[in-house]
């Protein structure tokens, strides 16, 4: 039978409120003998299913409106012979964000035995407000992940009575999960890094975050908090009692041991019923979490109830290296604070063998970065935004092709940025999202991502697939192309002219800078022409000639490639600093500005330099320093253009990544960085992320350049 083919989508009657959790009931009878049973089951915008009072799955994937994706789990070892409950947790988040597109709340689910029905959701199904959890406004964690939680485990006790719920219209198509679903994982180990006492800062209706951030804290020495020295690991079933007179009650600070992503895990004892206030990081500041950033909250309140408290968080991820928790009471006695790990399942080629120390751990920390950045899509970040963007993907594909063996993953990520395209043929920031800025830059690497899985894969079924979407993308550039032979800006209001994180790169005023000699670069009058820009579309025509090759569009092949001569002959015509044999980034109105290690790179790969300028060109990309430096986003641009002469530059470039990733190692990562500064005031307001895709760049380094030719102790297995 086909799925759902007599469910309904259904909801609790909630209007257009947002941040929306809602309970649905069922029930079903077994007989004595039975076959497999199975759960179908989608929400917009995430689930939990429970069967006879068991958890046996969450976390929706991220799909659109009109891309409605399903899970089936297999719930047979969930059941019995006779009646059987199921309660299906609804959450709709309503507003759109950079990981969630809005559409109309609702969940939708069956299950069945074989080919017999057993219960589904209808106009017959009951519901109610999920109890505990605060509906509506709380603090958001950023505005790329939406809404944290407020969460009143006192009021839960006291549900309130089930209700009829209300049939929405459904969807003219599911699909099946196109991925492995998420596999959560057990308590890992944690230790306690601090503990000590919290005083309630006056103003007692600030924000969660703002509101740990004002508490004043003492820290206190282990004997002072009254409980064993020795005893310092979680989860314990005993318990840590920590006691301390003075302050408001007790704080906690939590080492998880390494970067993790998962849910939020708590277990502990109060004497009272209280609000307990959690903080989420990747950093610490004088032994604190920073869980208020420019706006962001990264926190959340939970009310506990007198005595046992367990509690754990299915509807969000959070990731980090810390949890701080602010007690109401001056005794806790503690089983356990982490993140139960969530993880999309890879398998380890295990192919690459290094006998360099150094390099043999940077791998490792690469690949455990990669995977922290690998869920429903890729993820920048697993901390701060969670979020699909085109360019952060390119390279975590290219690694993941390497280090896992796994394309099904990419080709997953790359039809959510197929779906998300705009009117004018530009791709949406992220997928799925619906936000109010685009980047044409990472539009023109969504082509070359697109050209490296076809490669990698030889799959011409998904490019078909997707082929009107590149046919549309590329033609939404060349249809700028001016009469210097190079593409113009582009002047849309809601287009974000960003290369990277870099003076004159950025598409910002350069006042958010810390001051810099250098001009910034306004794309949107129309004036500038952009040496990047060409670079990267560029390249584009290139993969998309190589794509509708492979289909056997060979006119569109043909036109692209002639394109892309005239392109690249103008590239190095109208940027070509002779007198100093460099590029410069931009003509702005006639003239000539800005001067970037980013240019000089990427007009390398796109393949604009004459062949009899090149060797100099990358001997100044190696040794100057008198650019604008590339950052951590845009180094496979420099390592690609070193590469390009193996025999000189394969030594000096791992060496290079033995310096910058080692560094990072040497200050404690367990997981690569966004930058290789770490986090600085400056960058982000201090938001900068210690675990970024981008980190795991080694990892087609060490294959691509390293294991082909033997260097360094590099082989592949």
């Amino acid at each position: 039978m086909a799925v759902f083919e007599q469910a309904e989508k259904i909801w609790i009657d909630t209007a257009d409120r947002v941040n929306v959790y809602a309970d649905f009931t069922d029930a079903f009878t077994l007989p004595e003998t039975f076959e497999t049973v199975t759960l179908s089951v989608s929400a917009d915008s995430n689930y939990l299913v429970t069967v006879n009072g068991r958890v046996v799955g969450s976390l929706q994937y991220a799909d659109f409106p009109d891309y409605k994706v399903y899970d089936t789990y297999d719930i047979t070892p969930y059941v019995h012979t006779g009646e059987n409950s199921l309660l299906v947790t609804g959450y709709c988040q309503g507003e759109s964000s950079l990981v969630y597109r809005k559409g109309e709340a609702g969940v939708l689910y069956e299950v069945t035995c074989g080919d017999r029905l057993l219960c589904c959701s209808s106009v017959a199904t009951l519901c109610r407000p999920t109890p505990g959890y605060q509906s509506d406004e709380v603090e958001r964690l950023t505005f790329q992940l939406s809404f944290s939680f407020r969460y009143d485990a006192v009021g839960a006790e006291t549900p309130e009575p089930w209700r009829p719920c209300v049939v929405r219209k459904g969807y003219d198509a599911v699909y099946p999960r196109p991925i492995a679903r998420l596999k959560v994982g057990d308590r890992p180990v944690v230790k306690l890094a601090a503990q000590g006492v919290h005083t309630l800062p006056n103003d007692k209706n600030l924000p969660a975050g703002d509101f740990m951030k004002h508490s004043a804290l003492v820290t206190l020495s282990q004997k002072e908090m009254g409980f064993d020295l020795s005893r310092l690991a979680l989860p314990n079933a005993e318990g840590l009692t920590l006691t301390a007179d003075g302050g408001d009650g007790v704080f906690v600070l939590v080492d998880l041991l390494r970067e993790e992503a998962g849910l939020l895990d708590l277990e502990f004892e109060l004497p009272a019923a209280g609000d307990v206030y959690i903080g989420v990081g990747e950093h610490l500041n004088n032994l604190r979490v920073a869980t208020e950033i420019e706006t962001r909250q990264f926190a959340a309140v939970y009310r506990a109830k007198a005595g046992r408290n367990r509690f754990t968080h299915r509807f969000k991820r959070l990731a980090g290296r810390y949890l701080q928790l602010h007690f109401p009471a001056h005794r806790v006695t503690l089983h356990y604070a982490g993140l139960l790990p969530v993880e999309y399942p890879v398998t380890d080629c295990g192919g690459l063998v290094c006998n360099d120390k150094l390099h043999a751990r940077i791998y490792e920390v690469a690949k455990r970065t990669l995977q922290l950045c690998m869920h429903e899509h890729y993820e920048d970040c697993p901390w701060r935004e969670q979020a699909l963007y085109g360019m952060d993907s390119r390279v975590e594909m290219l690694c993941t092709y390497r280090a896992f063996g796994d394309t099904e993953f990419a080709k997953a990520s790359l039809r959510l940025f197929a779906h998300a395209q705009r009117e004018n043929g530009q791709l949406e920031l992220c997928a799925p999202a619906d936000a109010p800025i685009y980047i044409p830059s990472f539009s023109l690497c969504y082509v070359i991502s697109c050209a490296e899985y076809l490669a990698a894969t030889g799959d011409k079924a998904f490019l078909r697939e997707i082929y009107p979407v590149l046919q549309k993308l590329i033609r939404c550039f060349a249809e700028k192309q001016t009469a210097h032979g190079v593409i113009g800006p582009c002047t849309e209001p809601e287009a974000w002219n960003f290369y990277e994180w870099a003076p004159g790169l950025d598409g910002r005023e350069p006042d958010l800078w810390p001051p810099m000699e250098v001009d910034f670069v306004d794309e949107s009058t129309g004036k500038v022409l952009s040496a990047p820009l060409n670079a990267y579309f560029s390249l584009a025509l290139e993969a998309y000639a190589a794509i509708a090759e492979a289909l056997g569009e060979t006119a569109d092949a043909a036109s692209a490639r002639k394109q892309r001569e005239t392109v690249n002959t103008a590239l190095h015509t109208l940027f070509w600093d002779a007198d100093n044999g460099e590029y410069f980034s931009y003509v702005d109105d006639g003239i000539r500005k800005h001067k970037a290690e980013l240019t000089q790179a990427l007009l390398l790969v796109c393949g604009a330099v004459p062949s009899d300028n090149r060797p100099a060109l990358r001997r100044r990309l190696y040794e100057y320093k008198d650019w604008i430096p590339m950052t951590m986003g845009s180094m496979i641009h420099r390592y690609e253009a070193l590469l390009q002469e193996p025999e000189t530059y394969r030594g000096p470039v791992f060496d290079e990544v033995a310096d910058r990733w080692g560094e990072m190692l040497f200050h404690g990562a367990t997981s690569f960085w966004e930058t290789f500064t770490g986090v600085e005031e400056f960058t982000f307001g201090g938001a900068t992320s210690l675990c970024h895709g981008w980190g795991a760049l080694p990892i087609y380094l060490y294959y691509t350049y390293g294991a082909d030719a033997q260097y360094s102790g590099f082989s592949i297995r």
